[in-house]
């Protein structure tokens, strides 16, 4: 599973590919996308993209463009495409255990003050 700061970078590089599956993205546009609480550097940010593109999420072509400027040539893969259905999978699962914790607790409770009124 990605840590906080990877899932972060790869919901902003999918919110800014606007559907498409190859973006060209100057890293501070990826960096504007990211909350103000999660600190990335773009030295960090550029070891979260070679991490992703290891996991198979994306691949990733550095280059400059005609000002000289980094610019990331990111193509999504199914994996990094269906990112955001696994995310909601995984907070169904975070709210099914939840849930079957709850329900699981108030049957031990039901059991205990039948058994006390016995």
């Amino acid at each position: 599973m990605l840590n906080k700061k990877e899932k972060y970078v790869l919901k902003a590089i999918l919110d800014l590919s606007g559907g498409k599956s190859t973006v060209l993205l100057p890293p501070i546009e990826i960096l504007k996308r990211i909350p103000y609480n999660i600190d990335i550097s773009k030295r960090e940010l550029k070891d979260i993209l070679k991490t992703l593109e290891y996991d198979g999420y994306f691949e990733l072509i550095e280059s400059e463009d005609s000002k000289g400027e980094r610019v990331y040539c990111i193509a999504l893969t199914a994996k990094g495409q269906g990112f955001d259905r696994e995310l909601l999978h995984y907070r169904r699962m975070v709210y099914f255990k939840i849930i079957l914790t709850i329900a699981t607790a108030l049957l031990g409770f039901l059991i205990t003050r039948i058994l006390m009124l016995l």
